[in-house]
């Protein structure tokens, strides 16, 4: 097999590698170019502020999709299930109560397992936050206001399915929180609420292994405000590992460089096959907060390194990582300047050794586009990476696609 590879370089070149399907290190485990995508479905085409925000993979190839849909002057969530041929299943968009009858904008932020065939589906507004529950044909089976639930004002960001039941991760008062919903009696319990330092802390970060459940938490050392000016505080990470039932095993603080000039954000965290965690995200500067750059770090305290990308690349978009055998994919979304009369945003993946060197990158140059840029990405039971991508421009229109990924 023949085929070409756009890949970026350190600086803005773009070079092309011609890859013959013969050597490991250029064949991904289907045997296809690496960083290359194929199977892909189209998700949902319509207005430019449409988004997909999660995946899930299921069963036999199958797969969820959620995120956001504009239907007249508000903003729906919307969840929809798809068969392995790309087959769209079912499509259910969620709307969520209002007090004074005016229409909420809603958002799916993230997606977990059912028991059966169903799923449940974080929705949030501006000002509530619910769990929903899905039956295998998209009908609703239940809904959860967390902030009744729990009796706290609660910001969800992450929700992930273990034996123990539906566990929700986010921020209350400022602080770290995370709960568990247990589908039987219906009760939701907080499971931790805690203050590191006394400033603004965030868990946007959830991830299940087979054995354990782990948070990336963002903790701000410094303060986040000076009387009523907003400030960008200082950031370290934490990662909390717990049993599958709750019980705290570890926590690994990652610390930032003394006095450290930029801040860093926790937003995505996955476990390889053999158990090791990989924690990502985002990280800009505190005096200027626009550019921004990528940063992979390993958890473990005794083989513990960080990749970070070598550009500052404004405006980037930042998916998500998957651990996998030999390291963790990065995604997200890269602007290139180089030789383009307009800035483009492209779709950008990164493979990170397990010693943490950069292996290859590679750019997905917009088709139809003006832009384009990955949103989400997963990997399923049988090792498969899966990823989402939101394309738009010109004009008022977007395209939310899925395709696997190669690797």
């Amino acid at each position: 097999m023949v085929g070409l590879v756009v890949a970026l370089s350190s600086g803005c070149s773009v070079e092309v590698i011609e890859y013959d399907g013969s050597a490991d290190d250029n064949c991904g485990p289907d045997c296809g170019p690496v960083g290359t995508e194929r199977g892909c479905v189209e998700l949902l085409e319509g207005s430019s502020n449409n988004d997909v925000l999660a995946l899930l993979p299921a069963d036999s190839g199958q797969f969820f999709a959620a995120g956001a849909i504009e239907v007249g002057s508000t903003t729906r969530g919307w969840v929809s299930s798809f068969s392995e041929s790309g087959e769209q299943r079912w499509l259910t968009q969620i709307e969520l109560p209002s007090s004074d009858d005016v229409d909420v904008d809603v958002r799916v932020l993230a997606l977990a397992p059912d028991q059966a065939s169903g799923v449940w589906a974080l929705a949030v507004s501006p000002t509530m936050d619910y769990l929903v529950h899905l039956d295998q044909d998209g009908a609703s089976v239940s809904t959860v206001d967390l902030d009744a639930e729990v009796g706290l004002y609660v910001s969800a960001r992450a929700i992930a399915a273990t034996s123990a039941g539906i566990w929700v991760a986010g921020t209350s008062q400022a602080d770290m929180w995370l709960a568990v919903h247990d589908p039987t009696t219906n009760a939701t319990t907080t499971r931790l609420l805690e203050d590191h330092l006394g400033f603004k802390d965030e868990v946007q970060a959830m991830g299940v292994s087979p054995t354990e459940l782990a948070i990336a938490a963002t903790v701000s050392t410094s303060p986040n405000f000076d009387d009523d000016l907003l400030l960008t505080a200082t950031t370290d990470i934490l990662v909390i590992q717990l049993d599958l039932q709750g019980t705290e095993r570890t926590r690994t603080l990652l610390p930032a460089t003394p006095d450290s000039p930029i801040a860093r954000h926790a937003s995505s965290i996955s476990a390889d096959a053999a158990g090791r965690w990989f924690v990502g995200g985002v990280q800009r500067p505190r005096s200027v907060g626009v550019d921004a750059q990528l940063w992979v770090a390993r958890v473990d305290p005794e083989q513990r390194w960080e990749w970070t990308s070598d550009e500052l690349l404004d405006s980037v978009g930042f998916a998500g990582i998957v651990g996998v055998d030999d390291g963790v994919l990065a995604a997200g979304g890269q602007l290139i300047t180089a030789d383009a009369d307009t800035p483009s945003i492209h779709a950008w993946l990164g493979s990170v050794a397990s010693d943490g060197a950069l292996r290859w990158q590679h750019a997905n140059r917009p088709a139809d586009h003006d832009h384009n840029e990955y949103k989400v990405l997963v990997r399923d039971a049988e090792g498969r990476i899966r990823a989402a991508s939101k394309a738009w421009g010109p004009g008022d229109s977007s395209l939310l696609r899925s395709c696997l990924i190669s690797y």
